[in-house]
């Protein structure tokens, strides 16, 4: 029995499954509509009210509060209300960017930083709608209308005198389309102009109206009415006239809107939905239970509201939550002829050649040509085989390969089909890749070797590991360069085919090559270069191997499998992976992806089942359909996308953020983080808002302009290597700059950061103290100890003086105020003052009493014959200074005079300071306070010499009170 190695039963398995797994018959469409409940995180099932902001976000409005979504998830805001209080009844954009809604209870602002919400004008209650028209905001309700002004503020506008008359309830607000409104109450049309606040009521006749009118809109130069219990009405204002409009099985129109021209958007409760030409006056399109391509959950539809610019409806439901349908951007087109669809067949492999096509699938084959009008599928027992693995014309043929059952021609004129059947090996061969050679030869890759054709499909050669150097292996990919060169992939290695020798080489190959990659397939470049892709990497290379290098295609896309890579005719390379279709640049670093919005029926393709045929039509087959792009069309590859970036998730240092922080951070687009010898670690997970499906999108984000890195859609995006400072992140939906938005990221050192930087420094500090403290007791140890001692007595005797200072100064003061209150007593006039000031003026001028460092103002107070407490009060209240400032003036004085005198330039500053009356300690200090410098450096800017410092410290006693 023949022994194979056991790496090719696992390949063998492997395939088995794959194509075991995958179904054999057309597979349904992937859902183009997403449905959602209070199951999904609706606050409620039952949905009044639809809105998108400027932001994009939608805000839904249901009968337990109000909520926001993003596409991804329901954020809610609470509201301190019981049910059916908090049922919203209408949701409006402020000028300023808030979001107000209203309930039964009133009227509310949403806080999202608080994610909450707060009532405002809590004179207005039982909102009915809200209407921005223009710069005026409208709120209509049970008892009037109002002209909101602030949060505190709104003016009423009545219609009857009697706040409690039904004539004063506004149900619903339009525009007119010329800065006015219309108004609707229980039986009345009524139209308000702004200007002049004038009003006109115009009374529907009870002929047409057995229940209420409901809500109103404008449609061009008319006003359509929406009723409780009669259907739809229409007004015309030229001639005030109305009358039944379209009959929609159902008299209660439950929401009314319009594209302000032609279309009309009209809810029913119990009838589903309708969207109305009123140009044409008829129905253009209907949404119900059984509508084939878009059924809602229940014809009880609340609200219906269509965002023109996406493209999207969007429905809420009286318990069925909302339901809306993606928005799609259907660039590529599903081949579709007369009774075939391909959309949702499994095509395994095609070729199209003069416009006839061949498409083979996991069960059998279907042949078309739409010249001669013809439809035929051909069985798998008649091909032989289920699975066709490749397609190829040679020979005037379709030469059709299947797994399990070797090779099978067919001829498109006469549609006759012959299995090649010369042995064993080619009747039974697994076959995988058929490729033609220069139209001279058909090379058929097998699990038996190689088989040669030539063009009437006779075998001229069959290569195997015994008459060549390809491995005993199953043989994946074959495919000839510029040179006829062929280029060989195997279960193990690689291999070439030498055109020249006509012999297969698995040899000699560079130093570094990928010759030893299993399960390569091949793509060619246009200038002769070639793409190989093996289950792992994706190498380029010269076709003479001068030169080759490898491509990090899989580790930036994170992608599991890349099934082909081919160049187009503008240069760009079409790549087919597991995750969907990317147009790459001719860098092949930027790239958009492709995936179910741009009508792509599968993400998932196969290998190397692309074509582009002369009429420059590109043709791409996956496990859901046959798909083709027209030269118009690609035109459109680089379309705008609509919609910009936002955040669905974010976590720091793990956790996830606060949704009042979040808030915050997502309106202002700042992220703030702290550092702790490290920043924290930031995870974000993006969402593009244009509610389109999410799944198989792809992200790219750069971190401070840096070479941008991609995400799956889902994955969260986590920067790194966060530095002090600002940064920012900017994220785009993968090759479209104008979905970017950028992020600025603060990163600041945190509390304890500055604790911990702080105890560090000291304790470096106090290692570096310590060591060097250490160095110098070594070293000088009895000059440190002599100096210690020096330091200790300094600063003992600095402490008495100080004391002493303080205690004289207490004792100075407590004098003073004890003076004081003396005075207090005594009154003098200002000849009195001014006697006693020059008294005291002379004394010290003739006697100099301020020589004496012991001066007291008794002592000068006897010298001038007067009391202490009468010589305070002069100083302080006559010459509006203290008895020591007064004699410590006439020391400074004094000292200027004498340290000028040639007869005490033999003395110290200090000796002459005591002999003015100073004592050492406080001279220099009062000296400064006067002067405003030191005593020596009033010495150098009058040019006096500094008195000697070598003479007598102390001048001759008899020389301290005279000159």
């Amino acid at each position: 029995m023949k022994k194979y190695p056991i790496r090719f039963f696992s390949f063998l398995i492997l395939v088995g499954f794959l194509f075991v797994g995958l179904p054999l018959h057309p597979i349904k469409a992937a859902p183009t509509e997403n449905y959602l409940t209070d199951q999904d995180g609706l606050p409620n099932y039952t949905v009044y009210k639809i809105f998108k902001d400027s932001r994009n976000m939608m805000w839904i409005g249901t009968f337990n509060g109000i909520c926001r979504f993003d596409g991804h998830s329901f954020t809610k805001f609470h509201i301190d209300l019981p049910k059916p209080l908090n049922a919203v009844t209408d949701i409006v954009e402020t000028h300023e960017g808030h979001i107000m809604f209203g309930t039964r209870k009133g009227l509310y602002l949403v806080e999202p930083e608080r994610q909450t919400c707060v009532q405002v004008c809590p004179q207005i209650s039982f909102v009915n709608c809200i209407k921005k028209i223009g710069q005026t905001l409208l709120i209509g309700s049970a008892n009037g209308l109002w002209v909101y002004k602030n949060p505190e503020e709104a003016e009423p506008i009545k219609f009857e005198n009697s706040v409690i008359s039904k004539g004063n309830i506004v149900n619903d607000i339009t525009d007119d389309g010329k800065g006015g409104a219309w108004l609707c109450s229980d039986e009345f049309l009524i139209h308000l102009n702004l200007k002049d606040r004038s009003l006109k009521k115009y009374k529907i006749s009870k002929d047409l109206l057995t229940g209420n009118l409901r809500n109103i809109c404008r449609g061009g130069d008319r006003i359509y009415i929406g009723t409780r219990n009669s259907g739809l009405l229409v007004f015309d204002p030229s001639t005030a006239s109305t009358e039944p409009y379209i009959d929609l099985d159902c008299p209660v129109i439950a929401d009314l809107n319009s594209d302000g021209k032609d279309l009309l958007y009209v809810a029913t409760d119990g009838n589903g939905a309708y969207i109305i030409d009123t140009r044409k006056r008829q129905i253009v399109n209907t949404y119900r239970t059984n509508t084939a391509d878009f059924p809602l959950p229940s014809n009880a539809v609340y609200t219906f509201w269509h965002d023109k610019t996406l493209g999207i409806s969007w429905f809420g439901f009286a318990t069925d939550g909302i339901c809306y349908n993606y928005h799609r951007h259907p660039l590529f087109k599903i081949y579709r002829y007369k009774d075939l669809n391909t959309d949702g067949l499994p095509v395994r492999s095609f070729c199209i050649h003069d416009g006839d096509k061949a498409i083979g699938t996991q069960d059998g084959l279907w042949f078309v040509s739409e010249k001669r009008d013809i439809i035929r599928y051909f069985t798998s027992e008649e091909i032989g085989g289920r699975i066709v693995t490749n397609i190829q014309y040679f020979g005037g043929h379709f030469v059709i390969a299947t797994y399990e059952k070797g090779l099978s021609i067919l001829d498109p004129k006469t549609l006759e089909l012959r299995h090649l059947d010369y042995n064993d090996n080619l009747k039974n061969g697994n076959f995988s890749r058929i490729e033609p050679l220069q139209d001279q030869r058909l090379f058929a890759c097998s699990n038996t070797g190689i088989f040669v054709f030539d063009t009437d499909f006779n075998i001229v050669k069959h290569f195997h590991s015994r008459n060549s150097e390809l491995p005993n292996a199953y043989i994946c990919d074959i495919l000839f360069d510029l040179t006829g060169k062929g280029w060989i992939g195997t279960m193990y290695s690689l291999a070439i085919y030498d055109p020249l020798t006509q012999t297969i080489q698995s040899r000699d190959f560079p130093e570094g090559f990928f010759d030893k990659e299993s399960n390569l397939t091949f793509n060619l470049c246009r200038n002769g270069d070639m793409l190989a892709v093996s289950e792992t990497s994706v190498f380029r290379s010269k076709s003479d191997l001068s030169e080759y290098t490898t491509l990090d295609l899989y580790q930036r896309l994170n992608i599991g499998n890349i099934f082909f890579i081919t160049e187009n005719r503008q240069g760009k390379y079409w790549m087919g992976t597991d995750k969907g279709l990317f147009l790459f640049e001719k860098d092949l670093k930027n790239y958009c992806q492709f995936n179910e919005n741009d009508n792509l029926p599968s993400l998932r393709f196969n290998r190397n089942e692309f074509q582009e045929t002369p009429d420059g039509v590109f043709w791409l087959g996956n496990t859901k359909g046959l798909m083709y792009l027209t030269p118009q069309m690609q035109t459109d590859l680089n379309r705008k996308i609509y919609g910009k970036v936002a955040l669905n998730h974010m976590t720091i240092a793990n956790r996830e953020v606060q949704p009042q922080d979040f808030q915050r951070q997502l309106e202002q687009q700042e992220i703030s983080l702290s550092w702790n010898f490290g920043c924290q670690t930031l995870s974000v997970v993006p969402i593009l808002l244009n509610y389109a499906k999410p799944q198989g999108r792809y992200y790219e984000w750069s971190l401070d302009g840096a070479e941008y890195r991609s995400s799956r859609d889902g994955e969260t995006i986590s920067p790194d290597k966060l530095s002090l400072g600002s940064h920012t992140l900017k994220i785009r939906l993968a090759g479209h700059e104008e979905t970017a938005t950028t992020w600025r990221i603060s990163v600041s050192p945190s509390l304890i950061f500055y604790i911990e930087t702080l105890l560090a420094v000291l304790l470096v500090f106090f290692a570096w103290y310590a060591k060097a403290l250490k160095d110098k007791r070594i070293r000088f140890r009895n000059l440190l100890v002599r100096k210690h001692i020096m330091d200790l007595e300094i600063a003992a005797r600095r402490a008495i003086r100080k004391q002493k200072e303080e205690e004289e100064k207490k004792r100075q003061e407590a004098q003073e105020a004890k003076v004081q209150a003396m005075y207090e007593k005594s009154r003098m006039n200002q000849n009195e003052y001014k006697a006693l000031h020059k008294k005291v003026k002379d004394c010290m001028e003739n006697d100099k009493p301020y020589t004496n460092p012991n001066l007291r103002i008794t002592d000068l107070a006897a010298m001038v014959d007067c009391t202490p407490t009468k010589l305070s009060q002069m100083f302080n209240q006559h010459l509006r200074q203290n008895f020591f400032d007064y004699v410590n003036l006439y020391r400074v004085e004094e000292f200027k005079r004498r340290v000028a005198s040639e007869k005490y330039s033999q003395y110290t500053v200090v000796a002459i300071s005591e002999t003015c009356g100073f004592k050492r300690s406080t001279f220099f200090a009062t000296f400064k306070k006067f002067e405003h410098c030191t005593p020596t450096e009033y010495l150098q800017q009058h040019g006096t010499g500094h008195p000697s410092k070598n003479k007598a410290d102390t001048p001759p006693a008899n020389e301290t009170a005279t000159d």
